[in-house]
């Protein structure tokens, strides 16, 4: 019987999270053409609620903590663990409040309603993982975005997605390191994400997602942008261990 109900409650769950797309996706290039950016995030908020917070439909529980006093007067790289479209949703909704871009996919960049749309207009970096030089360049030019804007990126130095238990993959340098040579003033601040790996269809009721906000790292106090990364990884492995 759980197990139905289970069946149930995520296929209603994926029912809200494809028509909210559809339907947020003209109401944000409506706002977007009406009053820029700034507008175009407040429809785009009103879309990270149904697609983030109604998770809770299926039975799922969300967790924050330590999202509270972010700074506001520099820009901030985010760096997080990564296994399901969860992570993404939920942070953007976490930090709404901010002009969130990411360091996504470039096929993210077309063709999903609602979300391929925000990725343009946030001056998200699109990367193709099989162009080194294209992908440094996008990232580079996210870098200089968040300099000069102070607004805040995300980055999942892993790399691809994981299908497979809560083991976190070897983070890789080149993206974050590029990140903080162009965004000189920038923090660093890993955000530890934990039981996103579980949500397999269909979702296991009373399932905890917890997504948490670490200390934040200065890269002047290390000796180099792998000692950040290095860091950051070991912040991230030891909260998940906690937080699973």
């Amino acid at each position: 019987m759980k197990k139905v109900l289970e069946y149930i409650l995520s296929s209603v769950f994926y029912l809200i999270f494809g028509v909210a797309t559809l339907i947020f996706h003209p109401i944000q290039i409506m706002a977007y053409f009406i009053g820029g950016r700034k507008l175009q995030m407040k429809a785009l908020n009103g879309l990270l609620f149904f697609i983030s917070q109604t998770i809770r439909v299926a039975g799922v529980k969300l967790k924050y903590i330590n999202f509270d006093n972010l700074p506001n007067n520099r820009p901030i790289i985010i760096v997080a663990n990564h296994h399901d479209t969860q992570d993404i949703t939920n942070l953007n909704w976490i930090l709404r409040k901010k002009d969130v871009s990411f360091v996504s996919k470039a096929r993210l960049g077309k063709g999903i309603p609602s979300i391929s749309y925000n990725l343009r207009k946030s001056s998200s970096a699109l990367i193709d993982r099989k162009d080194r030089r294209q992908s440094i360049s996008e990232i580079l030019r996210l870098a200089k975005h968040i300099e000069e804007n102070n607004s805040t990126t995300v980055i999942f130095p892993e790399g691809t997605r994981k299908h497979y238990g809560d083991l976190l993959r070897t983070f890789k340098t080149g993206g974050v390191s590029a990140l903080i040579k162009k965004a000189p003033s920038a923090i660093v601040i890993p955000v530890a994400i934990s039981n996103t790996w579980k949500l397999k269809f269909p979702f296991p009721l009373g399932t905890t997602l917890t997504f948490e906000r670490l200390e934040g790292i200065e890269p002047k106090d290390f000796e180099n942008a792998e000692e950040v990364i290095k860091e950051c990884e070991r912040k991230i492995h030891k909260a998940v261990k906690i937080n699973e």
